[in-house]
């Protein structure tokens, strides 16, 4: 063997491996006996059993290769050597025919166990409002594969769709058997919020309706960072134009009509329980010296069922600072709304981890 193809044997693989018809001791990627292709599991924090994503959706996944001392030690990631030259930006879909998350070229394990991967990724993949830039740097310092470390998220939301980004899979070598999967475990990068509203009139003298709940002066981008380490992920530097979001709101007049004690969902929700939409905001800082501080801000309207005439249409403003000063990644957030006539409305709220029916992904495909 000659010292080239020697060192084939040494690295990893970054491409799609082609045998040509006669050795070529200067290809490094030629077809070795044993290669091992790397494949993809995938998990979701905070849901019952890590829930695998759907199979109707991709995700986006970026390898950092680390080369090791054979025979003495493991290559180790380094945010501030290791790029992401192994794998950049691949879209790995789930083929139902193989049952398995696929992807084209694949890519290879290296053959000697000291050189190491480590894995991160994002899903799902958004063309216009998602930008990978430099961590730590500004909007001119993209991202790219000779870029070191984890890059900074800088996203746009409408509040309608998820975005979810995996912690560091860090250090791996193929030593033979099932390690030749990788898992990645992914967490909610947003918050999902609803509603309940109830009408509180128990001797039912009043006919009571909602025309509209909206959350108004909500920021829409920020950047995201992470680093090496999940656990210190947060979200930095709120940008653009504040704007509203539309939880409900109706044509018909003058609502719709409440019941006592009996709460309604909103989003509304089908016999199973599922909501129609789903609300999942940017988290941000609730509490503000502004002027435009975050509201809820419910339209309604009631009046006494003896009485012939239109009901009276109010509007409540309500601070969401009171009740939460800032929401979080990860969490649920539900806001009962409780409507009495003649009396301001009564706000509660309760917070939970991001759990539900549906194992907590919502909307990806949006």
């Amino acid at each position: 063997m000659t010292f080239l193809a020697a060192l084939a044997v040494a690295c990893g693989k970054v491409e799609e491996p082609v045998v040509p018809a006669a050795p070529v001791d200067d290809d490094p990627w030629t077809e070795l006996t044993g290669d091992t292709p790397i494949r993809f599991s995938t998990g979701i924090a905070e849901t019952r059993a890590a829930a695998p994503l759907p199979d109707t959706t991709s995700f986006r996944v970026f390898a950092f290769y680390q080369p090791g001392v054979i025979g003495v030690s493991d290559g180790e990631w380094n945010p501030l050597t290791c790029t992401p030259d192994f794998m950049y930006d691949e879209e790995v879909t789930y083929n139902e025919v193989k049952g398995m998350w696929t992807y084209d070229p694949v890519k290879y394990w290296p053959n000697n166990a000291e050189n190491t991967l480590t894995f991160w990724a994002y899903s799902p993949y958004y063309s216009s409002d998602l930008v990978l830039r430099e961590a730590g740097g500004s909007d001119s310092d993209l991202y790219g594969t000779d870029v070191p470390g984890i890059p900074d998220v800088k996203f746009t939301t409408d509040a309608s769709r998820d975005l979810l980004i995996s912690e560091l899979a860090q250090d791996l070598s193929y030593r033979g058997g099932d390690p030749s999967i990788v898992t990645l475990l992914f967490h909610h990068v947003m918050c999902w919020v609803d509603f309940t509203v109830t009408k509180v009139d128990p001797s039912d003298e009043y006919d009571m309706y909602l025309k509209s709940i909206s959350i108004e002066d909500l920021y829409f981008t920020a950047v995201f960072s992470q680093g090496s380490d999940f656990s210190s992920a947060r979200w930095l530097s709120p940008s653009g134009a504040k704007g509203d979001i539309s939880v409900f709101s109706t044509d018909a007049n003058p609502g719709v009509e409440l019941s006592h004690s009996v709460a309604l969902d909103y989003p509304p929700k089908d016999i199973h329980g599922v909501p129609e939409r789903q609300i999942m905001p940017l988290p941000q800082r609730l509490v503000s010296t502004a002027a435009n501080t975050p509201v809820l801000h419910v339209v309604y309207s009631f009046k006494l069922k003896t009485d012939p005439g239109a009901p009276a249409v109010y509007e409540s403003y309500y601070p969401l600072g009171r009740l939460h000063t800032r929401w979080e990644k990860e969490k649920h957030y539900t806001y009962n709304v409780h409507i009495s006539p003649g009396v301001p409305l009564l706000f509660t709220a309760s917070v939970e981890r991001w759990d539900n029916e549906q194992n907590g992904y919502f909307n990806v495909n949006n």
